[in-house]
């Protein structure tokens, strides 16, 4: 686990801030689906412009790891007051992940195998899904917007994975090639 205290830049965070409230709270129709993990949170699967910060920022990821990765998928929740992620471990797709702190009001540590791990909005924490046991307590602030990349080594035994199965992609290869240079 590490915790990345600059992985967005100040502009890129505003950008992501002021694309995501507009996701969530003008077109929460349109964008956003329930959330199967989290009773009444929102959820928006493989974004197309979080999906450019999983292909571009990989490199960061790559160089903590030290290991070639491929994309699996991005994914955006919104937690409201209440809400808690249960212990769990990740899914192969989720091999290596991140968690990106976009804003909350109150802080909200995420816990792998018993550790508190705080990020202040444009803040990451990198971990291995599939191997530690995380999870979030009860949220205590209105909201709070987390959006996670997920990656899976290149050379490993999860490499069907990449990018979640090729099935479930909103863009080709080709549009993602592009973005991982």
């Amino acid at each position: 686990m590490m915790h990345h205290k600059k992985f967005l830049s100040k502009s890129e965070l505003e950008g992501v801030k002021e694309y995501l409230e507009f996701c969530f709270f003008k077109q929460r129709e349109k964008r956003t689906k329930p959330d199967n993990m989290i009773k009444n949170a929102l959820c928006i699967y493989g974004d197309p412009v979080m999906d450019y910060f999983l292909c571009s920022k990989k490199n960061i990821v790559e160089k903590v790891f030290n290991k070639k990765l491929l994309p699996t998928y991005s994914y955006s929740r919104l937690y409201i007051n209440g809400q808690s992620l249960f212990k769990h471990k990740d899914r192969p797709a989720c091999e290596i992940s991140l968690t990106l702190n976009i804003w909350q009001d109150v802080n909200w540590p995420i816990f792998m195998e018993g550790k508190a791990y705080d990020c202040k909005p444009g803040e990451a924490v990198f971990y291995e899904g599939g191997k530690y046991e995380h999870w979030r307590e009860a949220y205590k602030g209105e909201t709070c917007c987390q959006v996670f990349m997920h990656y899976v080594d290149a050379e490993g035994s999860n490499i069907d994975q990449a990018y979640d199965g090729a099935n479930q992609l909103k863009y080709p290869k080709e549009i993602y090639k592009k973005w991982l240079k």
